[in-house]
């Protein structure tokens, strides 16, 4: 008789096995959901810059977060100002001096190189002029 008694008290009901299986797959899944949606978060390093304000002949023209990009938009802004004055010979006689200051920032603001290009433009102009 005593082996019946402690038979029914062990005797798990007929959902429990349909419970844990579905706790563990809830459980597996989640991890799952983790390990494939979430980032990895590594520790916070100080780097390098990574804002760069461009000085062209002491006149601030932009901010960009590159600073190898300089001599390019540069570039773009003085083969626009040959387009505009396509009839006129144009000689560029001075290089215009670049002071390039970074910064390392968390979060920033940038210009967009076309904003930069405009500047840089209207640098060479009134550098034009007074030439």
């Amino acid at each position: 008789m005593e082996s019946r008694q402690i038979e029914k008290e062990v005797r798990i009901s007929k959902y429990h096995n349909v419970r844990t299986a579905a706790r563990l797959r809830a459980g597996f899944f989640a991890v799952l959901l983790f390990v494939f949606l979430f980032p990895p978060f590594g520790r916070y390093a100080i780097g390098g810059n990574n804002e760069f304000t461009i000085v062209m002949d002491g006149v601030t023209v932009g901010v960009t977060d590159r600073a190898d990009k300089v001599y390019d938009l540069y570039r773009q802004a003085k083969q626009l100002l040959m387009r505009e004055n396509s009839g006129e010979d144009l000689v560029f006689t001075a290089v215009p001096v670049f002071e390039i200051k970074g910064r390392n920032v968390l979060v920033g603001e940038v210009d967009d190189d076309a904003t930069i290009i405009a500047n840089m433009h209207e640098q060479l102009k009134v550098e034009q002029l007074e030439n």
